[in-house]
């Protein structure tokens, strides 16, 4: 039995509908990106470069399969997180405090699957010993939750 011709034009409007849906949605993350920008511009003293890496990462995880972000928060971790980053020593500790900033709390074995993502190896020891060093050094908050340990930015 063939369609019918109501059938079809229905069809044709169900998808012209979607398409219209989903371009105002690529609209909207178009704003929200702008202003992410602009937060990032004007929030960061003199450390253009520091804003503009901070965006990278964020886009570069977004892009990467996060789930929806919420970009104030996002920008809010980030323009906080930007001093230690820049006082870390060394490359792991920088993209730990990237990743912990970008995706929020964290187990050990959450981080390590996400730095290997980020930057192509992670070893769950090495993670769990530097998530350590750092929390004692104040870079970062580890909560025991049951026997998994959390780590997140410090309040």
């Amino acid at each position: 039995m063939a369609p019918k011709a109501g059938s079809a034009r229905r069809g044709s409007k169900d998808a012209e509908g979607a398409l219209r849906e989903v371009i105002a949605r690529l609209e909207s993350i178009e704003r929200r990106l702008e202003k992410l920008e602009s937060y990032l511009a004007q929030h960061s003293a003199g450390g253009g470069d520091e804003a503009a890496r901070a965006l990278a990462l964020a886009l570069k995880l977004v892009k990467g399969g996060s789930a929806a972000v919420d970009l104030a928060w996002l920008a809010a971790r980030l323009t906080r997180v930007q001093p230690a980053i820049a006082a870390a020593r060394d490359e792991l500790s920088k993209s730990i405090l990237e990743v912990v900033a970008l995706k929020g709390p964290l187990n050990i074995s959450e981080l390590t699957r996400e730095l290997r993502k980020y930057r192509g190896k992670a070893s769950r020891r090495i993670v769990a010993e530097r998530v350590s060093k750092m929390a004692r050094e104040g870079m970062l908050s580890v909560t025991a939750k049951g026997r998994e340990k959390v780590v997140d930015l410090p309040a």
